[in-house]
């Protein structure tokens, strides 16, 4: 949820892209952010610059601590396929192995982002497993689609999963 903005200006003595550094840390980053009463604008980016972190995010931090901070992870894609639907259009789709839940919570989706190291965009293959993991812990495979929307390069689109990245292309 960290934006660069942030880093800069929520100068606490840790990397705020790190797991496990916000994971110790939380606790002081909330009193950050929270403040007394209000968020402080001290150790916030000013307004004019993104500002301090909405109430919704704020409360959204505060549910990831109280859920025991949940990991999104990336997943490693199996059957990776670009195929075409006369009824949706265009379809990235693959399995992934996800957590395995007593209530089937665990889910994997793609997510279309930038990637400027590369400067290329991308779908990035996420997992986010479920509170309620199965004993002993085992895994299951889970369908995941995603309809693209925007023209698709002859060259294909990039999937970054576990494993790297791959292109796939319409088939």
């Amino acid at each position: 949820m960290f934006r660069l903005l942030d880093r800069q200006h929520m100068l606490l003595g840790m990397d705020l892209w790190d797991y496990d550094s916000v994971k110790t840390h939380s606790a002081q980053i909330l009193i950050k952010l929270k403040g007394p009463g209000e968020p402080q604008l001290s150790v916030m980016p000013p307004a004019k610059t993104g500002g301090p972190w909405p109430s919704e995010w704020i409360s959204l931090f505060d549910r990831w601590i109280q859920g025991g901070f949940r990991r999104l992870l990336l997943g490693k894609a199996k059957n990776l396929a670009l195929k075409e639907d006369s009824d949706i259009g265009i379809q990235l789709q693959c399995t992934t192995d996800v957590p395995a839940t007593n209530d089937n919570s665990s889910v994997a989706w793609f997510q279309r982002e930038f990637v400027p190291q590369v400067a290329i965009t991308a779908y990035r293959l996420y997992v986010l497993p479920g509170e309620n993991l199965s004993m002993p812990p085992r895994t299951v495979e889970k369908f995941c689609g995603e309809i693209i929307n925007e023209p698709t390069p002859q060259q294909g689109i990039t999937v970054i999963d576990a494993v790297g990245m791959h292109t796939v292309k319409l088939s």
